[in-house]
């Protein structure tokens, strides 16, 4: 769906744009393309940090091809193209710094191991314990202990804190052993950011391309 609408976006925005150009236009709708279709894939559970870096960082190097080709940066970044192209990419950027995922690609390989183990270690005695609250308490609360960890270091982007909020929901509501979990807040940003987008897509199609607005409603 979201490929559909960016293509159907872009299209019809070319007028006045040279072939370069046109190819550095399509380039970003495809990289737009494939970054939201991975969000999409990848919001439950949350990995969108792990999963779609590259095709963010491929969404942010057309933009940039853009920004540094004088000729491309005039034509594109004009008019109707430079309030499409912009939106977007201050879209995607936004979705990205709030559910913190910046922080992810800064975190070793061993950090991540570590909250991984203890992560599936955790769900491994919620599986297998007769009495989940006695026996696995302690696997539990040093899981969140090493969250609110990461957490005061910066490190608590979106995919962690859903596996964290994931854990302390099946704790505290599953099997009733504690305080009532709560949505830790780059899960609730990311969610709302995704879920926003394509309100964003269809906005900017009534406004700036009402005839593929149309058709992408009776695609839809």
């Amino acid at each position: 769906m979201f490929a559909f609408l960016i293509l159907s976006l872009l299209a019809g925005l070319s007028d006045g744009v040279t072939q370069t150009c046109r190819l550095e236009q399509l380039s970003f709708a495809t990289a737009s393309s494939k970054f939201t279709d991975c969000l999409g894939k990848n919001t439950k559970p949350v990995t969108i940090c792990v999963a779609c870096a590259d095709h963010f960082q491929a969404v942010n190097l057309t933009y940039l091809n853009i920004l540094e080709n004088a000729n491309c940066s005039h034509e594109l970044f004009s008019s109707d193209n430079a309030m499409i192209i912009e939106r977007l990419m201050d879209a995607y950027s936004n979705l990205w710094n709030k559910a913190l995922c910046p922080s992810c690609a800064t975190i070793d390989s061993n950090t991540t191991s570590n909250f991984q183990d203890k992560h599936n270690l955790t769900l491994s005695c919620f599986n297998t314990a007769r009495d989940v609250c006695a026996e696995c308490k302690t696997d539990y609360y040093d899981l969140q202990g090493l969250f609110k960890e990461y957490t005061n270091e910066g490190y608590a982007c979106a995919d962690l804190a859903d596996a964290m909020n994931s854990t302390s929901k099946t704790w505290s509501v599953t099997k009733g052993c504690g305080h009532t979990p709560f949505q830790y807040t780059p899960i609730i940003t990311m969610t709302i950011g995704i879920s926003s987008l394509p309100v964003l897509f269809y906005l900017l199609l009534m406004k700036f391309n009402p005839v593929e607005s149309q058709a992408a409603t009776a695609a839809l």
